[in-house]
């Protein structure tokens, strides 16, 4: 068995996606669009969502996580409530991804190094992922 994240958004998946390969390194394992759905006869044709992802399977690793697009934004909402953690072996790997992510993003708390981790930093990326 094994645990699953899903991400959910309202057509900014993509974006999310690139950001994530130059943050993390994460390689995508699946990318199907709506229109790919459309043409396997998954999905009615509709030309406004044919660009937004309809299935993804990212690997971080040895860890996958799904990213989506939903039809509105409401229906997002609790990824934006959600609250994800990753930890990394080096502070160089923490420095690198920080920087990234934050260029676009709201930095919530400064890189420290408080006496129980060698350092830590929060911030909310500019898709509402805090």
């Amino acid at each position: 068995m094994k645990i699953i994240t899903q991400l959910c958004f309202a057509g900014t998946s993509d974006e999310a996606l690139k950001l994530y390969e130059r943050a993390f390194g994460c390689t995508v394992k699946t990318l199907i669009h709506y229109r790919d759905a459309v043409a396997y006869g998954w999905e009615k044709p509709n030309e406004e969502i044919n660009d937004r992802v309809y299935h993804s399977e990212i690997m971080f690793g040895d860890y996958e996580v799904r990213l989506i697009d939903l039809d509105n934004s409401e229906k997002t909402e609790l990824t934006q409530k959600v609250t994800m953690y990753v930890g990394f072996d080096t502070e160089e790997e923490v420095r690198n991804v920080y920087s990234v992510l934050a260029e676009e993003g709201t930095i919530t708390r400064e890189l420290t190094c408080p006496p129980y981790m060698v350092i830590i930093g929060e911030l909310v990326e500019f898709l509402l992922i805090r």
